[in-house]
């Protein structure tokens, strides 16, 4: 009859709107998560291209402490394994190992110090490269018979040294001698701390620690080409940069297009530069 067909109808309109809401919403649900990929692949190229740009800082840095650029990758590619099963993130620690080199050489700055700072700085809950400052900021006074009271302060002040625990060292110092005889008894003054940073490393801080870690070089190894590419057109850029002055005053007031062509011709070429020279004048 007339009202079933009326009801089917309905029914099937329903049904339709139903279904137009389900695609609909799924469209939207399709296309928020293109725009959450493309947010995150932007992230990731971002995060890449700072994590190669600090990486070549690092590496001229330790070219220049290390003495060849070999040397210095092989120092990154230690502390890259270092800080993957540590609580801190890759650059605080490459930070703190130019610090002890800086303080002390490779004699300082060996695997066993760089735990020691771990592991100091976990059981304080400090900034690893300050407590690398410190560290050697103390070893560099004690190796050259200087005054380190500054730095046995600052370390106590943070929780790092009892008061006898200073005592004692400052006695090691005051006695004198070889700074490789001197060390072992300084370095046992933060044995409390030994395995911090392996118990810390498995905590939720240290595990986001590692997970920022391994996104970051992951993005620097998959943006490398690109950041190589921006670095090489980074020159150009610069010199094009250099014209704008010329340009904007050869636009604003009619005059100066010798001045503006010889610019453009330093930087792109006599016919290049006669070509842009041509549109601005138009």
């Amino acid at each position: 009859d007339l009202g079933g067909v009326e009801t089917s109808a309905g029914q099937a309109g329903a049904s339709g709107t139903r279904m137009g809401g389900l695609i609909h919403g799924g469209a939207l649900a399709a296309a928020a998560g293109v725009a959450v990929l493309a947010a995150g692949m932007g992230v990731g190229a971002v995060a890449g291209i700072k994590f190669n740009a600090n990486l070549e800082t690092s590496t001229v840095a330790f070219k220049v402490l290390l003495g060849s650029a070999d040397l210095a990758r092989e120092r990154l590619d230690e502390l890259a394994k270092f800080a993957a099963a540590t609580p801190f993130e890759l650059p605080e620690i490459v930070e703190g190992s130019r610090v002890l080199q800086v303080f002390g050489g490779t004699a300082l700055a060996t695997g066993a110090n760089l735990e020691m700072v771990g592991d100091i700085a976990s059981g304080v809950n400090r900034p690893f490269s300050e407590v690398a400052l410190w560290v050697g900021r103390m070893y560099d006074a004690l190796k050259s018979g200087r005054p380190f009271g500054e730095a046995t302060a600052r370390l106590q002040e943070m929780g790092a040294l009892s008061g006898a625990a200073r005592e004692r060292i400052e006695k090691l110092g005051a006695a004198g001698g070889d700074i490789s005889k001197i060390w072992p008894g300084v370095s046992k003054e933060f044995a409390m701390f030994n395995g911090m940073m392996k118990e810390q490393s498995s905590t939720f801080s240290g595990l986001m620690s590692t997970l920022a870690d391994t996104f970051n070089v992951t993005a620097g190894e998959l943006t490398r080409p690109l950041f190589e590419k921006i670095k090489e057109s980074l020159p150009s850029i610069i010199s094009g940069l250099e014209i704008l002055p010329a340009m904007l005053g050869a636009i604003t007031s009619g005059k100066g297009f010798d001045v503006l062509y010889d610019k453009l011709n330093t930087v792109f070429g006599p016919e290049t530069g006669r070509k842009i020279a041509d549109i601005i004048e138009l």
